[in-house]
């Protein structure tokens, strides 16, 4: 019985390393992950990216009508996992003031990133693509 254990503890532990599941999620990197983009020469990279992300995420985004009936207002902030090959990976709506379907939405356009395949550059920790927590706040405003 208790090789039979063995065998079955050793055989998880080498499936979740195949996986990559046994590699921690970092929330503090030497390079943050950065949205791919086209910048031009002696762009700031990371300005660049960002800029690229949000009009990726504001021209994507619709505003749920039961959200603009309740004329509802807010910040949503989306986390996920921006894994070593770049994809995105466990989104989650960690924060929403808006309600009425605005963290769903963001849920929806985040999932549609992995569209891009790849759409990130992988954070970078001691010269390494490692997995980074990314959370991206959106914020919902009538005008």
């Amino acid at each position: 019985m208790r090789s039979l254990f063995y065998v079955l503890f050793t055989f998880f532990i080498a499936s979740l390393s195949l996986f990559g599941q046994t590699d921690p999620i970092l929330e503090e990197v030497d390079q943050m992950p950065l949205y791919k983009a086209v910048c031009g020469d002696g762009e700031d990279p990371k300005f660049c990216a960002d800029r690229a992300m949000l009009q990726y995420v504001y021209s994507s985004i619709v505003y749920p009508k039961q959200a603009v009936a309740k004329e509802a207002e807010g910040m949503v902030v989306i986390s996920f996992v921006v894994e070593k090959n770049g994809m995105i990976s466990n989104p989650t709506i960690y924060r929403d003031q808006v309600g009425y379907g605005a963290g769903e939405e963001v849920l929806r356009i985040v999932r549609a990133m992995n569209d891009n395949n790849p759409s990130w550059k992988p954070g970078i920790h001691e010269g390494k693509p490692v997995r980074v927590e990314y959370k991206l706040p959106v914020k919902f405003k009538l005008s």
